[in-house]
């Protein structure tokens, strides 16, 4: 029991600090917030996860990957690593 409430417990705290880190670069391309997609697509890292409203999206983290989150008409409106 101990060990499960531990275990428990390392695993939110470090997915805490994970989600504070700038690991994949977001803040550098925070520029291209409130643009259209298609105008700066070229811009975005390869492995970028482009997530238009209501998509769906896999639970896997992965701190060196971009999240770019649109609106319906497919302007950025976040940036975020996971």
């Amino acid at each position: 029991m101990r060990f499960g409430i531990m275990a428990a417990f390392m695993i939110c705290a470090a997915a805490a600090c994970s989600a504070d880190e700038d690991t994949c670069g977001a803040g550098a391309l925070s520029p291209l917030l409130n643009q259209p997609l298609d105008q700066v697509e070229g811009q975005l890292p390869e492995q970028a996860r482009i997530l238009p409203p209501d998509s769906v999206m896999t639970q896997d983290f992965r701190p060196d990957r971009v999240n770019v989150d649109l609106d319906e008409d497919g302007v950025i409106i976040r940036l975020w690593c996971g």
